[in-house]
């Protein structure tokens, strides 16, 4: 599906890739984010939840898995591209605003 494609495209862009241990986590966190924004008032009760359930692990292991792609991606390239969509700080987004600002990243399309 299209969130989906956009979800891993951002990720890629990023210099993560599908091997990454985590990558399908975040791909599905951002696609979730992208369809109900609300889930990142409370991350750890609503969406790591979520997720969890999904690949039938612990919350905690998908926060720890997210939040190590987060910091790889920031590692790579990432500030180029969140300055490009409005992340002006110059340290490293945490979790869920990396979260938020790969839901709203426009793609090839616009």
């Amino acid at each position: 599906n299209c969130m989906k494609m956009l979800a891993e495209e951002f990720l890629i862009r990023t210099g993560l890739s599908s091997r990454h241990k985590g990558f399908r986590y975040l791909a599905d966190a951002i696609r979730m984010v992208r369809e109900d924004a609300s889930l990142l008032h409370n991350v750890t009760k609503r969406l790591y939840p979520r997720i969890a359930c999904r690949y039938d692990a612990k919350w905690q292991t998908i926060e720890r898995d997210m939040r190590i792609l987060v910091e790889k991606a920031w590692e790579n390239n990432a500030p180029m591209l969140l300055k490009s969509i409005g992340y002006t700080h110059s340290y490293r987004p945490y979790t869920r605003e990396f979260i938020y600002l790969a839901s709203i990243y426009p793609g090839e399309e616009e």
